[in-house]
């Protein structure tokens, strides 16, 4: 199973103190280097940043909701 996170995700855990259980339930995770940036915390070594391979449909998406979304969302499709 592939788990992609964006930004709101990583900070809502992290903020309420459950954090960890993103590496419990999933053992690792994506994101793409947009959100580790809003993020702005060091990453993890169990998670991976990889970058959107479909720059287009980035653009498309970022019309309609923020980067760190839109790259995410990209990076799944």
């Amino acid at each position: 199973m592939v788990i992609i996170a964006d930004t709101t995700a990583l900070i809502a855990l992290e903020n309420t103190g459950y954090f960890d259980l993103l590496r419990t339930v999933f053992g690792h995770l994506l994101i793409t280097p947009i959100v580790a940036d809003e993020w702005g915390m060091n990453v993890p070594d169990w998670i991976y940043i990889e970058p959107v391979k479909d720059h287009e449909r980035f653009v498309q998406l970022k019309v309609v909701v923020d980067p760190g979304e839109a790259s995410s969302l990209a990076l799944a499709l």
